[in-house]
């Protein structure tokens, strides 16, 4: 963007978006993002942006607190809620999954529901912007 001023935040937050010129551009590096100080701060420009939450992270997180014997089990199940075909098969396979994990991980699956909004906001998008032949985010 020409013109356009870059600036390396120490941290991305919403209070550093809204005390910059809205015109102003922060490149972000790992060490300085802060994802809900940044998801807050895109809201002030654009509140009908939508915030992807990464499908990978949270298989890994979902993966990491489970029983070895549960994990493929629980990946495949989770996969069915990403790779469905639309916004709506995919609520419907987040519920199977709940009624299936739910007595053995309670509060997993609580955070997985919580989030959900966030981890399907790809369904939003055009489906060539996130995979036309696999339904699953690029």
């Amino acid at each position: 963007m020409p013109g356009a001023v870059i600036r390396v935040a120490a941290v991305v937050s919403s209070v550093a978006w809204r005390e910059s010129p809205k015109s102003s551009s922060f490149a972000v590096t790992p060490e300085s993002l802060d994802p809900a100080g940044l998801a807050a701060a895109l809201q002030t420009i654009d509140p009908r942006a939508a915030h992807q939450r990464c499908w990978v992270h949270k298989l890994r997180n979902l993966l990491g607190a489970v029983r070895r014997r549960d994990h493929a089990a629980m990946k495949a199940d989770a996969q069915a809620i990403y790779q469905a075909a639309g916004r709506t098969e995919a609520v419907a396979q987040a519920q199977a999954f709940a009624h299936r994990w739910r007595e053995a991980y309670p509060q997993l699956v609580t955070r997985l529901l919580r989030d959900l909004p966030e981890l399907l906001a790809f369904f939003q998008c055009p489906r060539a912007r996130y995979g036309a032949s696999s339904g699953r985010p690029m």
